[in-house]
């Protein structure tokens, strides 16, 4: 203050001479008088300033030599100096990703190094601003090029989403309000156009509800497009014919559980949920109605197995007193089971051989054969194509494993051979047959037709040896299921038959699935159908493809809710997760089940759902990012996504 004082002083004397001169009242005197006030007033001042700023001059020098000496001495504080000062220059530069890796190594070096800890938070915050804008202005950017080629209707979802992440971007709400005003009649018309041909397709399947719904969304986007309000009052109408059918239907299951007679109840229950499947506590009593079928089947094995052992008892009497009397009246399939019984192992394996040479379709027997010959300690040719065979079907027999070891020792030279996936040829001298796809195609609805579930066992285990899994899914099974819904449809089969068709099936592909044997170190697919889809051909078909493709695969079966799917994903640290959506089409509660899901999972999942009823589900599927595909039996594209979900995931 003093320095300015004097100097402010000084420039007014100057101003003052300035003055004098101009007004020449000057002399030498006052000249000289004037020079030898100011030389006095510049020694007071350069003597205040020495006095005054020395000490603190010497006092920053011994700190700056102190914290020299300390820093020589010290590398680890000459260090976190160094990088300090580099966050700071990475913090001024806004670098915010180079200042946090700065930050955070001396954070972990020295935590609470000064501010550090501060800073960190600071930038840390800044970068998840800063990528929210970023993510944000991705979307904009997408949804403004959508805008200037006029697709409105991209537009408004990518604007859309950027207001989902950022809320206050002004761009995009004034973008989003543009697109919404120009949407023209021409893409009313079209989206009008679309869901009134999707629920004509529903309504011919019989899907009342679903094609309600369609003709609901046609409506909205153009009341006057062709006939939808006639449409709509017919289908209300049918609907309302139909539920009064339900209602029926619905208080006949009642009454059957009341009377425990399950299987009419399961029946019922079911033809209610192909046509409503969310009508009213469907589920809920069709699963009272199978627990109560189970409880009855324990009961009725117990008692069974009761029986079983009186009989075991009178046979064993009857074989040691009257087994000649046996070998005349029993038949060959008897006799050769009696001679095991015995002993008689070798006599018992020829009549078998004999059976099998007379009809090579009764695979079945092949269990008893390999059974014989393994505790015949047999090695030969013919023992072990018996032993290859059994291990293809994937027959239940007591010395699986060993069997399958001897299989793999002889045939392939390693005991980690996944034997089941051999294809094996029919050999020529059991006179099999190799059938084309369209023959087992006919075998199989033909036993549908006669209700033969045995019939058809055996006419997928025939399919099984000829046709490798994915022919086998494509050409014979899914167009089977397919066919068998028409027939239905038509009234030429009644829903016994699709019963029976579906859990013979089901039954058959399960078996498959369990035929793969994955390395320990193979991904994890979990399988399943979200809650309010009771359809899982589609699911156990998507599973059999991942099987084949090295994925190790767990099947949970079909409706399922979100949390329950959520937590076996977790449970067995699996990579993804495969959906199969039949029916109904359009659901918004599968809408919320997807969507709960994906919040469960996080972004370190991925999910791929396919099936029929995945395009109505589209706008959802984007959203959560999942991967779809159309059809599950497009092999192809399905391979590669799953190929695509292994690696990035």
């Amino acid at each position: 203050m003093l320095v300015n004082y004097c100097e402010l002083k000084n420039l007014g004397a100057v101003h003052r001479l300035r003055e004098i001169k101009g007004n020449r009242k000057l002399n030498e005197t006052h000249v000289s008088k004037f020079n030898s006030l100011h030389m006095r007033r510049r020694s007071v001042v350069l003597s205040h300033v020495l006095f005054y700023t020395f000490p603190a001059f010497c006092l920053c020098q011994t700190l700056t030599d102190t914290a020299a000496d300390t820093a020589f001495r010290n590398p680890e504080a000459q260090a976190l100096q160094i990088f300090y000062g580099q966050a700071e220059v990475f913090l001024q530069s806004r670098q915010i990703e180079l200042a946090i890796a700065v930050l955070e190594n001396l954070n972990s070096r020295n935590p609470g190094f000064r501010d550090v800890p501060a800073k960190l938070a600071a930038a840390r915050k800044e970068l998840a601003a800063r990528r929210i804008s970023e993510r944000a202005d991705t979307e904009f950017a997408v949804g403004k090029l959508a805008y200037e080629i006029g697709d409105w209707a991209s537009a408004i979802i990518a604007f859309e989403k950027a207001l989902a992440v950022n809320p206050d971007h002004r761009e995009a709400a004034a973008f989003l309000r543009l697109a919404r005003e120009r949407m023209s009649l021409d893409n009313k018309n079209k989206l009008a156009e679309r869901y009134y041909n999707e629920a004509a397709e529903a309504r011919a399947r019989n899907e009342l509800q679903t094609a309600l719904d369609l003709f609901e969304k046609a409506r909205s986007f153009n009341p006057q497009y062709q006939n939808v309000e006639q449409q709509l009052g017919e289908a209300r109408e049918k609907l309302a014919r139909i539920n009064q059918e339900i209602e029926a239907l619905y208080a006949q299951a009642a009454a059957f559980l009341t009377a425990k007679q399950w299987q009419e109840a399961i029946t019922t229950l079911e033809k209610i949920q192909l046509q409503l499947p969310a009508y009213r506590d469907v589920v809920e009593k069709l699963t009272e109605a199978k627990a109560g079928q189970r409880a009855d089947a324990l009961l009725a094995e117990a008692e069974s197995r009761r029986v079983k052992m009186y009989w075991i008892g009178g046979a064993m009497i009857a074989l040691v007193t009257l087994p000649i009397i046996s070998l005349l009246m029993f038949s060959p399939a008897s006799r050769a089971h009696a001679l095991v019984m015995r002993g008689n192992l070798q006599a018992a394996a020829d009549i078998f051989e004999n059976l099998l040479k007379s009809d090579p379709s009764r695979v079945q027997l092949y269990k008893e054969v390999a059974e014989i010959y393994y505790r015949l300690g047999r090695k030969d040719k013919r023992s072990m194509e018996v032993y290859k065979m059994v291990v293809q079907l994937n027959l239940p027999v007591k010395h699986r494993t060993e069997i399958k070891a001897l299989v793999s020792q002889n045939f392939m030279g390693e005991s980690d051979v996944n034997v089941e996936r051999l294809r094996l040829p029919a050999p020529e001298k059991m006179r099999l047959r190799t059938m084309s796809w369209p023959e087992h195609l006919e075998a199989g609805l033909t036993a549908v037709e006669q209700f033969a579930d045995k019939a058809l066992e055996s006419a997928l285990a025939r399919a099984s040896l000829d046709l490798s899994h994915p022919v086998l899914l494509t050409q014979v099974i899914m167009p089977m299921m397919q066919e068998v819904g028409q027939r239905w449809s038509e009234g030429v089969f009644r829903v016994e038959h699709e019963h029976m068709a579906s859990a013979t099936i089901r039954n058959f592909l399960g078996t498959v699935i369990e035929s793969y044997t994955p390395p320990a170190e193979a991904p994890v697919v979990v399988v399943t159908t979200p809650k309010g889809q009771m359809h899982e051909l589609g699911a156990l078909a998507a599973a059999i493809v991942a099987a084949s493709e090295g994925w190790k695969v767990v099947f949970l079966g079909p409706n399922l809710p979100a949390e329950e799917i959520a937590a076996s994903v977790k449970k067995v640290r699996a990579k993804a997760v495969a959906l199969s959506l039949i029916f109904p089409e359009g659901n918004a509660e599968v809408d919320k089940e997807l969507r709960r899901l994906r919040t469960f999972l996080g972004a370190s999942v991925g999910m791929i759902v396919g099936g029929r009823a995945a395009d109505s589900h589209a706008v959802t599927l984007s959203e959560i990012e999942a991967v779809r595909v159309n059809e599950v039996h497009d092999l192809i594209s399905f391979r590669k996504i799953l190929e695509t979900v292994r690696l990035k995931y």
